[in-house]
């Protein structure tokens, strides 16, 4: 299977850039808890309802764990942390928490494994060998723009 692409054109502030179109990755479908739950449900002995109660559990947990302050890694997963958008200032003695944090947001790093022949490059367990193509809609869209 592919992911799929369709163009959309960007209006940066920069003179270079302005008006260049670009690709963009667009599913075609959103797989929720249920979803995957009834898919490893069907490949495995558990049922979808075992499933379902450890995802909610592992979410709860998860949200828990990150708002101690700690880092939750998921072998063969990946990596998830808070983090959070600030304000500069010139010095740190005029930092002000409630002033300049202005909010927290969640950074995901995917697993991944070195590979010696692309030259220690890190390969994401989620990136290895996927394969694009053409979202059918944009076609459509293609055919609007052009008239």
């Amino acid at each position: 299977m592919s992911i799929f692409l369709k163009m959309e054109q960007k209006n940066f502030k920069t003179r270079e850039t302005a008006g260049k179109w670009y690709a963009k990755a667009t599913p075609l479908m959103t797989a929720h808890t249920e979803d995957l739950a009834k898919s490893i449900s069907d490949s495995a002995t558990f049922t979808k309802a075992d499933v379902e109660g450890v995802i909610t559990a592992l979410v709860e947990e998860m949200k828990q764990r990150l708002q101690d302050g700690q880092k939750v890694v998921l072998d063969d997963f990946g990596s998830f942390y808070i983090a959070v958008h600030s304000d500069g200032v010139d010095s740190p003695e005029q930092f002000d928490l409630k002033r300049h944090v202005r909010k927290p947001f969640c950074k995901f790093t995917p697993a991944g494994r070195r590979n010696q022949q692309l030259g220690r490059r890190i390969v994401r367990n989620f990136l290895e060998n996927v394969k694009w193509t053409w979202n059918p809609k944009w076609k459509d869209e293609l055919k609007k723009l052009k008239g």
